[in-house]
């Protein structure tokens, strides 16, 4: 059987197929080890917990409650000083957070 060849300006060469091949086995390799990297940075994703900061934002958000009504909830119980006032509340204390949810959770 004869080899196989390309027909370019009247001459003729040998078609290449054994370059191809071990280019595209790498490639193959190489998408294989990436493959292998993704499924391990999902495994220790899946067991990083993160832990928010509770906030007026994020506790209104998780009591399905406005911001603004969980604000005036804790004016009235959590009087702050007046340097305080009109500045962002900041991270909430747990026993704010207990309160919020005792008073809007049903």
């Amino acid at each position: 059987m004869a080899k196989k060849t390309n027909k370019t300006n009247g001459k003729t060469r040998p078609v290449k197929f054994k370059k191809n091949s071990i280019a595209i086995s790498q490639l193959v390799n190489q998408v294989k080890a990436l493959e292998d990297r993704v499924d391990a940075l999902e495994a220790t994703s899946d067991s990083i917990l993160v832990v928010a900061e509770p906030t007026i934002a994020s506790l209104a958000g998780e009591l399905e409650i406005s911001p603004k009504t969980l604000r005036q909830f804790m004016r009235d119980n959590f009087p702050r000083p007046a340097s305080e006032l009109y500045k962002p509340w900041g991270t909430l204390t747990d026993s704010m957070v207990a309160a919020a949810k005792e008073r809007y959770q049903a």
